[in-house]
């Protein structure tokens, strides 16, 4: 139940920001009274809700922008920095010089320009349409990119070169390629054979050959831990829980069962004619009667009728049932003389720690409910702030 409550509460305030930020910050958040401010380009068009009115009539209507158009002398200005940029995001910044020993990167679109594209080159043998090599170069190949810059309108060919330099091997990369042809030719060779062997030398090396352990073993483990270690604390926690109602249980009855007790003693019953008499009434839901009840079974078994309250005391484990058995062991031993004053007495703190508890439980309840409390603040404070920020002209 606790459980549920938090989360409609964590919901309800998720869902009172985000209705908050919608209305203080809506799509058309781009209205400066009588102005709209259009979205620069690459933001997309714009579409606003709006509603008009005249002296006659009201209506609601959509109001579509499109993104702002640069101005021929705006593309011109910022045409220079964006070849720049271009040549050097194609080429990349470590080939300042112009010579390329990896890929080039034909990009089709710079961030914060608005202009799009496209590529040739004179060596199509060598690079491909996204700037990849195809095919191996001499030192010193030159190539040719003309690069076509447009925007609406507005068309531009640039061109630049670069000098290809021999693309650097990896040699392990190599060696794993020409293993992995000799592997498929000895597949295919040994097709009809039941066994297929592994080539133990390749070009002068040795080979050794094992088989790579799988990891999914370990992952199994791994989550077999995780979640038996959920298990376990979970089972740990739920018992601490079961046992701490116990212990509260037990302790919310005892007042109420050493008051009756005291009663029955003074009225002249025996401890045991005053035990018998409380567990032929006693609520068998309840742990403290529950123990009441098996100590009776105990004495009707012969055990001792000291042992059988020291027992009680024992098994429900709180310092006041505790007490309380040692008092009527130590009593029974010596003769009831006295014992309905202490009986009362005990009876007396008893009652005086039950209405201490009480109060303690108050006060945690109390501060369990500030932060619901808050949690209503906010609340009201966004239904009150809404409507007034709603009511701004920006």
């Amino acid at each position: 139940m606790k459980k549920n409550v938090k989360n409609a509460l964590l919901t309800l305030v998720i869902g009172g920001g985000v209705a908050l930020l919608l209305t203080v910050f809506p799509k058309g958040g781009a209205v400066q009274g009588d102005r709209i401010l259009r979205n620069e380009y690459g933001k997309g068009p714009l579409e606003i809700e709006m509603e008009v009115s005249g002296e006659q009539f009201q209506t609601q209507m959509t109001y579509h922008l499109e993104e702002r158009r640069y101005t021929a002398q705006e593309i011109e200005e910022m045409l220079p920095s964006f070849i720049e940029e271009l040549e050097r995001n194609v080429i990349g910044e470590e080939n300042e010089d112009g010579k390329v020993k990896g890929e080039l990167h034909f990009v089709q679109q710079l961030q914060g320009y608005p202009f799009t594209v496209s590529y040739e080159t004179d060596r199509p043998d060598l690079i491909g349409k996204e700037g990849e090599r195809l095919g191996e170069s001499k030192e010193g190949t030159v190539v040719e990119i003309a690069a076509s810059i447009l925007y609406e309108e507005f068309r531009y060919l640039h061109i630049f070169y670069v000098e290809l330099l021999p693309e650097e091997k990896n040699l392990k990369e190599l060696w794993k390629k020409r293993l992995e042809e000799y592997l498929t030719y000895q597949e295919e060779a040994q097709r009809e054979e039941a066994y297929v062997y592994l080539p133990q030398e390749l070009e002068g090396e040795r080979l050794r050959w094992k088989v790579k352990k799988s990891s999914k073993a370990g992952i199994v483990l791994l989550l077999s831990i995780v979640v038996s270690a959920v298990m376990f604390s979970s089972e740990y926690i739920q018992k601490k829980e079961d046992s701490k109602k116990r212990t509260e249980a037990l302790q919310d009855a005892y007042p109420a069962f050493a008051l009756r007790y005291s009663m029955l003693v003074s009225a002249g019953l025996t401890l045991r004619q005053a035990l018998l008499k409380i567990a032929q009434g006693a609520d068998a839901q309840k742990p403290l009667y529950q123990e009441i009840i098996r100590g009776v079974h105990e004495l009707e078994a012969g055990i001792s009728e000291g042992n059988v309250y020291e027992n009680i005391g024992r098994r429900c484990n709180t310092p006041q049932m505790r007490k309380f058995g040692t008092l009527l062991a130590s009593n029974l031993r010596k003769g009831q003389e006295g014992l309905s004053a202490l009986l009362r007495e005990e009876a007396s703190i008893a009652m005086a720690q039950r209405r201490e508890i009480i109060r303690k439980k108050g006060e945690t309840a109390g501060t369990k409910l500030l932060f619901p409390m808050l949690l209503l603040l906010l609340i009201v404070f966004v239904v009150i702030m809404v409507p007034a920020f709603s009511s701004f002209t920006f």
